[in-house]
This record gives C-alpha cells, sequence and structure tokens, in this order.
C-alpha cells in the first residue's frame, strides 16, 4: 500500500506547487492589475486634482470678475444716485429760476403798466398845459394885437396933429418942387407925404410898443408876421370845409 501512497503524494504535491504557482501568478497578475489601477486611479487624481485646482482657479478668477463687476455696478448705481441728485437739484434750480423768471416777469408787467399810466398821465398832463399855454398865448396875442391896433390908431391920430402935420405937409411939398421923379409936383408931394406919414407911423407906433412893452402892457408875442399867419390859419379853417365838401360831392358824382 505504501508505494500506492507514494506516487498520490507526489501528484499532490505537485498539484499543490502547480495551485501555489497559479495562485502566485494570479497574485501577480491581481498585484499588477491592482498596482495598473491604482497607478491609474493616482493619475486620474492627480488629474482631477489638475481639473479641480483649474476650476478653482476659475472660480477665483470668476470670483474676482464677479467682485469688479459688483463693485463697477456699484459705482454705476453710485454715478447714478448722483447724476439723479444732481438732476433733482437742477430740477429745483430751474424751478427756482423759473419762479423767479415769473416774478420778475410780473414785477416787469406792472411796471409797465404803471410806466403807461404815467406816460398817458403825462401825456394828459402836456396836452392839458399845451392847451393851456395855447389858451394864454391866444390871450396875450389878442391882447397885444388890441393895444397894437389902438397903438396904430393913436399913431395916426399923433399924424393929425398940427405940430406933426405942418411940418410933414412942408416937407412934402418941398421935396415935391424938386424933379425927383418924372410925375408932376403935385404927385409927388402926395407921394412924399403918404411916405413921410408911413414912416412917422412906424416910428410912432415902435416908440409906443416900446413904451407899452416896458411897462408890461404888451406882451411882445403879436407882431405883424404872427398877425398875418393868425389871419392866414383862419381863412384856411374857414374854407376847408367849403373845399372838403366841394371833394365829396365831386366824389359822389
Amino acid at each position: 500500500m505504501v508505494p500506492n501512497v507514494k506516487p498520490a503524494l507526489v501528484q499532490a504535491l505537485r498539484d499543490l506547487s502547480v495551485s501555489k504557482q497559479k495562485l502566485s501568478a494570479e497574485t501577480n497578475r491581481q498585484s499588477t492589475v491592482a498596482l495598473m489601477l491604482g497607478l491609474s486611479n493616482r493619475a486620474q487624481c492627480l488629474q482631477l486634482a489638475e481639473q479641480q485646482q483649474h476650476i478653482m482657479d476659475k472660480i477665483s478668477i470668476g470670483e474676482k470678475v464677479f467682485g469688479s463687476i459688483q463693485q463697477t455696478v456699484r459705482d454705476h448705481g453710485d454715478l447714478i444716485a448722483d447724476a439723479k441728485l444732481t438732476i433733482e437739484e437742477q430740477h429745483e434750480s430751474i424751478y427756482d429760476l423759473e419762479k423767479q423768471v415769473a416774478m420778475q416777469q410780473q414785477s416787469i408787467e406792472v411796471m409797465v403798466k404803471q410806466y403807461q399810466k404815467e406816460m398817458m398821465e403825462q401825456r394828459q398832463m402836456i396836452e392839458k398845459h399845451k392847451n393851456e399855454f395855447r389858451v394864454l398865448v391866444l390871450s396875450k396875442l389878442k391882447q397885444d394885437a388890441s393895444l397894437d391896433g389902438a397903438i396904430l390908431l393913436v399913431s395916426w391920430m399923433m399924424l393929425k396933429v398940427p405940430i406933426v402935420y405942418w411940418p410933414v405937409s412942408a416937407f412934402s411939398a418941398a421935396i415935391g418942387v424938386l424933379p425927383v421923379f418924372p410925375v408932376t409936383q403935385r404927385r409927388r408931394t402926395l407921394i412924399m407925404s403918404n411916405v413921410t406919414k408911413l414912416l412917422l407911423l412906424t416910428i410912432f407906433a415902435r416908440a409906443l410898443r416900446i413904451t407899452a412893452a416896458r411897462h408890461g402892457l404888451h406882451n411882445a408875442v403879436g407882431n405883424p408876421n404872427v398877425y398875418v399867419s393868425q389871419m392866414i390859419a383862419i381863412l384856411k379853417n374857414k374854407f376847408k370845409p367849403q373845399n372838403d365838401s366841394a371833394e365829396e360831392n365831386r366824389i359822389n358824382f
């Protein structure tokens, strides 16, 4: 029985040795696989770590950018708030300016109305003074005209006084003898008499007028030129309605 046991034992030992070799090979294979897996895992972990670090860097950069954007937004918000405050202040300033302009315009309108009222009153006063002055001038002119008429009458009467009339007649007769003008002696005497009387009348009237002006009786407003212009104006005013009516009738015809 022993010889049969040895081959079995040898076979068992061989099988055991084969099993150990297989187990060792399997163990080596598994160790190799495990090592490969470990290396792969390590590589993946390193890659994941790099990716994570890259992501963290991007996140950090993003946070910085986001912070910068937030700061920019805050700055823009402050600028908008300042601009809004400035706009409100400008609105208030514009409102105050408009209010001041309206008040100034009202005051100017009041001043203009007051000025127009004063101008109207002054115009009325000037017209009143003009009318009063016109009445006064006309009154003085009438007084001067009456006094000048009386002076002419007195001067003419003075020519009739013998102390004046006789020398004038004698002078005219003496001059009439001389052949001064190519007319008859009687006509020369008459011409010289009239010329002398006119000259004396002018002298007497002027002397009386000066005396009356010195004593305040003559206003020195009236004179021959004024009397002539007043007579022309009176005649124009008198005949003006007739001319106007004639023109109207001519137009109507």
